[in-house]
């Protein structure tokens, strides 16, 4: 537990939210304003690595990318779906599953956290299984 707990913590310590969070509040500057500075960061990640690598690489980085994104937004309709057929159906435990995982594939920076998650986990399996 402690080592999920230590790659969870090296996980989020590792994305590049600090840009978000170390914007400060003025008087003139709403919550709004900083909300969508955040998302417009998020939402030019692809610009960014497009300026800031080779373009062999950018190339590939940004078509996975998007198909990642493309995956995430996929399966939050068709979990939405589910759940609301659950719902109508009165499944407790298949609309508290759906809800979660609804909620999971809905939230960008919780998804991107636990697919960094599971994608570390599995990487460490194999160089377990290597040495």
């Amino acid at each position: 537990m402690k080592k999920f707990a230590i790659t969870l913590a090296l996980i989020f310590s590792i994305l590049p939210i600090y840009k978000i969070q170390a914007q400060t509040y003025n008087a003139d500057t709403t919550d709004s304003k900083i909300y969508s500075s955040g998302l417009e960061l998020i939402k030019n990640i692809g610009k960014l690595v497009e300026k800031n690598t080779p373009d062999f690489i950018a190339k590939s980085i940004i078509r996975v990318i998007n198909k990642v994104e493309k995956l995430r937004l996929d399966m939050d309709l068709a979990l939405k779906n589910k759940k609301q057929a659950a719902q109508s159906e009165n499944k407790k435990t298949e609309l508290f599953f759906f809800s979660l995982l609804s909620f999971v594939f809905n939230n960008k920076l919780i998804f991107y956290g636990v697919l960094i998650a599971v994608i570390l986990m599995v990487l460490r399996y194999i160089w377990n299984l290597i040495l």
